[in-house]
């Protein structure tokens, strides 16, 4: 017996943590897809993105020409992990030393003055990685889905039925009348008397839990500064929370991405770079608006051409 609910114990957990690291993963490659970094190479931006993800924060630093094998990115600019050191009178680290994982020749292990000799680029205001906030929407959600899981297996239970030995023949009929969805079975008083069902009373929640599970996920896209009105239903809500919801989506995305602008904008001015950091969203943001003032352009291009054909005819 105690083997038993061990295994249970195992599966739970189990189930738990795949849960977990599914959205885990699923949170970070929509925050990959979403920030674009120009001027270096995809291998050193989803590096730097994972550290940021994982860390909070990493180090851009210039190394020397000698390092004949440099190809992360221009100018011998290189992104690597880093020790902060001193601090000063703001908490703001003065000093670091770079993290060699590779152990590679041209990582010089040297303290180094912060915004001289290295900058320090972070993921987000609060300068914690980004990952331990998704963390606890991931955990929520791992928690929703396992109860899904265990409502509807619950809802799988078959209808146990206790006969009497000697009512074999007729405990068939009456169970094959059930499978054959009949809405009204006669019963004699004798069948009452030695069949006894048990029926599963779990209550269906699925449909809520549903509910529950898209507040939180919406939740996390917002977090991440991902518009998610669409799974929100926004035409439930009026113009102004709508609104509101926007101008907190806009919010959240600028404490992530104006955050990675200013660790590379100091990058560019301690080391002569031209790195340039934008997202999709804006991108996409931009097209639609475009896209937009095309349309409006071309209505009110026709909205004149036949006012013209008119005042002709006239």
């Amino acid at each position: 017996m105690k083997k038993s609910i061990n295994k249970k114990r195992f599966n739970a957990l189990y189930y738990f943590n795949a849960y977990k690291e599914h959205y885990r993963e699923e949170f970070f490659n929509l925050f990959l897809e979403n920030i674009l970094i120009s001027e270096i190479s995809d291998e050193a931006r989803r590096f730097v993105l994972s550290q940021l993800w994982l860390n909070g924060y990493c180090a851009s630093s210039l190394v020397l020409k000698e390092a004949r094998d440099i190809q992360t990115a221009k100018d011998n600019l290189i992104f690597t992990p880093v020790t902060k050191g001193l601090y000063n009178i703001y908490n703001a680290p003065a000093t670091g030393q770079l993290v060699n994982n590779r152990g590679v020749n041209y990582i010089k292990q040297n303290v180094k003055k912060v915004n001289e000799d290295i900058v320090i680029i972070y993921g987000q205001r609060n300068h914690t990685p980004i990952r331990k906030a998704i963390d606890f929407y991931a955990e929520e959600l791992a928690n929703i889905d396992i109860t899904i899981r265990v409502n509807l297996k619950a809802h799988n239970i078959p209808i146990g039925v206790a006969v009497d030995e000697n009512n074999a023949e007729r405990r068939e009929e009456i169970v094959n009348k059930l499978e054959n969805g009949e809405g009204v079975i006669f019963l004699g008083v004798e069948d009452i008397n030695a069949i006894k069902a048990v029926i599963p009373g779990a209550p269906y929640i699925i449909d809520k839990l549903q509910h529950q599970k898209d507040v939180i996920y919406n939740k996390a896209l917002t977090f991440l500064g991902i518009n998610n009105s669409n799974i929100e239903k926004a035409e439930r809500l009026i113009t102004d929370e709508v609104n509101s919801n926007n101008d907190l989506i806009a919010l959240n995305g600028a404490c992530i991405l104006d955050e990675i602008k200013e660790g590379f904008n100091r990058t560019n001015e301690v080391f002569g770079t031209n790195i340039k950091v934008t997202s999709k969203i804006e991108q996409m943001q931009e097209e639609r608006q475009l896209k937009a003032q095309s349309m409006l352009a071309q209505q009110i291009q026709q909205a004149q051409k036949g006012d013209n054909e008119e005042w002709f005819v006239i």
